[in-house]
């Protein structure tokens, strides 16, 4: 089985962290994932065309890193993306795409939990949030 992971680069660490976990999980499975750079989409999705459909690469699914590719206005395209995939199926990860199956990591109790370590462990008083 093969999966395609769309990027924009992997020259910064939240992608290239993100390409590595995808990638090690896929081997643990059996699985090939080939990255594909992509990229960013423009507010009016003209772009769109240029990524290669399924009749170019034969993969089993896609996975788009929507948080770097799109930019937050084209999140309502999920239709015109499965469009480009025909029968592959195609999830966004990390940001919501309507009309498409979508990977949210949500932080809230992650940043509940540091925040109350900082507090009553380590007693801080003065945050600043960057």
């Amino acid at each position: 089985m093969r999966i395609a992971f769309y990027v924009n680069n992997l020259d910064e660490e939240y992608q290239l962290a993100i390409y590595r976990s995808v990638s090690s999980r896929a081997k643990e499975l059996g699985m090939d994932v080939i990255c594909i750079l992509q990229e960013r989409i423009g507010e009016e999705f003209g772009s769109l065309k240029n990524f290669p459909s399924h009749r170019f690469i034969q993969v089993d699914g896609v996975l788009l890193l929507s948080s770097v590719l799109m930019e937050q206005s084209n999140i309502l395209y999920g239709e015109k993306i499965k469009s480009i995939f025909g029968d592959v199926p195609v999830i966004s990860v990390s940001t919501h795409i309507v009309g498409l199956p979508s990977l949210i990591i949500k932080t809230q109790a992650s940043m509940e939990k540091l925040m109350e370590h900082l507090l009553n462990v380590h007693h801080y008083e003065r945050f600043i949030y960057i």
